[in-house]
């Protein structure tokens, strides 16, 4: 994921994918990093979920994580290249917040 230069880094490089990346990305990355937690051995993970772009991201990221079995707990984090001024959506993370058990049933 990174190059040579600095500005192939793990930082340009994530800012630069994290605009495009959709719901169904957030899905699979998160998926296959949570099985292949498993197969390491590791039954329970903080997912400090970064690139919430929108409610379908989060909403992905959860599926996702009760889709591949593991435990974990779930943080609600700032899309990429999100201005530090500005807060996340905040409308979303109460609407998780009070329905927090339909994810899990």
């Amino acid at each position: 994921m990174s190059g040579d230069r600095r500005e192939h880094g793990y930082f340009p490089t994530a800012a630069a994918l994290g605009k495009v990346y959709l719901p169904e990305d957030m899905y699979q990355g998160t998926r296959l990093s949570a099985v292949e937690a498993l197969n390491g051995g590791i039954t329970f993970v903080h997912d400090w979920c970064h690139n919430i772009r929108g409610p379908e991201f989060a909403d992905a990221n959860l599926r996702a994580l009760k889709d591949a079995g593991i435990r974990g707990r779930f943080s609600y984090g700032a899309p990429q290249a999100h201005p530090a001024v500005e807060t996340i959506d905040l409308a979303d993370f109460e609407r998780k917040q009070s329905d927090w058990r339909s994810y899990f049933e």
